[in-house]
């Protein structure tokens, strides 16, 4: 259809100078049916208007720019095309209210959908795609930013842009190269490297990058490299990569117990010995199934649950147990003054003696009991070596002797 405006009275024309006292409500260019209103250059469409209603009849019209072939399905209102397009590559509006900036091979492919532009891309309903190439913004409310091969197909969704990164669930980020938050709620930053890197569970919050990450700083020499202090609730892992952590350093507690955990051990063989002085403990020390050690080794001193101490033996059975099974040789207690040297000693051999220095100066045989004074293998109950002085009767074998010496069992004397 055209019209013919040179036929028209003088006073009806539209001048192409401009015109002066119009009517808004009565003047116009355009159509008073629901035909479309094409303009054009040089004989091609550049621009189409065309009419559109919702489903309650709702006037919306579409605004369709650029390319002759760029199109707004049927039964789409509210729509705008701005431009870009070309032959075999069309922008296309499939969703009420749909935009698309220009560019080409884009779709806006859902209600209040938006494309700025770039080539390929495609958004779904309420979702964004500022530009690019083959971005696709699929689920409600998601957004791309721009770069390439970018899929956000969670709900809100977001990349920012880079290259062949993928936000596919609810409330996720990722950019860079070849980042995939693939889980609700995950952060992934990935640098240049080519391989992926995704999240493995929600909510985390995921940085690849190879040159180290730097916290007010712009040159981080390690994989984290902070600029000031950090704190922490907790620290996990057993330490034994720490680097540059001083010696001699005072470990200080308030209110506080101090644990440690079976298979550990606090060493305090290097700490001076005035750092240990003079301090009144207002808690237990809970040794935790661990020994009481000079070295750290597992050896020393160990108590166990109910109280009982064990000195070489992690199961002893009364309050003070010296000694276990396990020992070969012989297993002492030492009393000393400046004179002399007493030691309590169970022997290799089973019989437990009272030594002055090394020197046995009585001996009770495990075997039998036997009793030996200056003798370490006794025959009989009692063996003497010596002299013995008694000022009332002498009872041997028996608690009632009725004379000076009474004797039950054999007896035996070296010297009379």
């Amino acid at each position: 259809n055209s019209v013919d405006l040179v036929a028209l009275p003088f006073a009806n024309n539209w001048s192409l100078s401009g015109n002066a006292g119009t009517d808004t409500t009565v003047n116009f260019i355009g159509t008073t049916d629901n035909m479309p209103l094409d303009f054009r250059v040089n004989n091609l469409r550049g621009l189409r208007l065309e009419y559109a209603e919702n489903d309650l009849g709702v006037p919306g019209p579409n605004i369709i720019g650029g390319y002759g072939g760029n199109n707004v399905n049927p039964g789409i209102y509210s729509a705008t095309i701005s431009g870009g397009g070309r032959a075999g590559e069309v922008n296309s509006v499939t969703g009420g209210s749909g935009t698309i900036g220009g560019g080409s091979s884009n779709t806006a492919g859902g209600i209040y959908a938006t494309v700025g532009g770039g080539y390929n891309n495609t958004s779904n309903a309420y979702s964004t795609i500022g530009g690019g190439a083959s971005n696709i913004a699929s689920s409600n409310y998601s957004t791309v930013g721009g770069g390439g091969g970018n899929i956000a197909s969670g709900s809100y969704a977001t990349i920012p842009g880079g290259w062949q990164n993928e936000a596919t669930d609810d409330y996720s980020f990722a950019a860079g190269r070849l980042a995939k938050a693939r889980h609700k709620g995950t952060f992934v930053w990935a640098d240049n490297t080519a391989s992926n890197f995704g999240s493995t569970a929600t909510n985390q919050f995921l940085i690849r990058a190879g040159n180290g990450v730097g916290i007010n700083k712009n040159n981080p020499a390690t994989a984290l490299d902070v600029n000031g202090a950090v704190t922490a609730t907790a620290f996990v892992g057993d330490g034994s990569a720490l680097s540059g952590i001083p010696d001699d350093q005072t470990l200080s507690l308030s209110g506080t117990t101090l644990s440690i955990e079976a298979g550990n051990s606090v060493d305090l063989s290097t700490l001076p010995g005035d750092n240990l002085g003079n301090h009144m403990a207002t808690q237990n020390i809970q040794l935790d199934g661990n020994y009481l050690s000079g070295d750290g080794d597992n050896e020393g001193v160990f108590v166990d649950t109910d109280g009982n101490v064990g000195i070489g033996n992690i199961n002893p059975t009364e309050l003070l147990h010296v000694g276990s099974a396990s020992h070969n040789g012989d297993q002492s207690i030492a009393l000393q003054n400046a004179s002399n040297l007493w030691k309590h000693t169970v022997a290799l051999n089973g019989s437990y003696q009272i030594r002055d220095g090394d020197a046995p100066r009585l001996t009770v045989l495990g075997t039998n009991g036997n009793v030996g004074i200056g003798f370490t293998s006794p025959v009989n109950t009692l063996t003497v070596g010596g002299t013995a002085d008694f000022t009332d009767n002498v009872g041997i074998g028996t608690a009632s002797p009725g004379a000076r010496l009474e004797v039950e069992g054999g007896a035996s004397v070296d010297d009379y």
